[in-house]
């Protein structure tokens, strides 16, 4: 095609709309990729903890739930520390992510944070309740 004998008149930038609406349909499905892909958690470090015992045997007594179902913990950490989420396995990035102390004396678990996977990159930071913590979230 040899643009330069074309008159403004021959230009039609729309004619081949299957082809527009294509790119359409490709560039949704493109975000939903992105937002809906697979995701891991990797470690979950403590920060400050929730409970404020000064070198407490235990530290925080802390446990993950995704969409509401405990999938990991109890376990115990103290400031400065880290815990492998590893077994926990791939989440949808949708998935609510909640992180919980665990306070059987008080007898109400403290939420530390929530937050779904594909609204992180990298590290997410959770601190409500007085605890603060970061967990990784890798794209798988």
């Amino acid at each position: 095609m040899n643009l330069t004998n074309q008159t403004k008149t021959d230009f039609k930038p729309f004619q081949n709309l299957d082809a527009v609406s294509g790119l359409k349909e490709i560039s949704d499905g493109a975000a939903a990729v992105c937002s809906g892909g697979k995701f891991e958690l990797t470690t979950v470090k403590c920060i400050n903890k929730e409970d404020g015992l000064i070198d407490g045997i235990n530290g925080d007594e802390i446990y993950v739930k995704v969409n509401g179902k405990t999938v990991w913990g109890i376990s115990g950490i103290n400031e400065g520390k880290s815990l492998s989420l590893e077994s926990i396995g791939s989440l949808k990035g949708s998935d609510k992510v909640e992180l919980w102390e665990n306070d059987p004396d008080k007898g109400n678990d403290a939420l530390i944070g929530s937050f779904t996977p594909n609204t992180v990159k990298g590290r997410v930071e959770l601190n409500q309740s007085g605890g603060n913590y970061t967990i990784g979230v890798k794209n798988v």
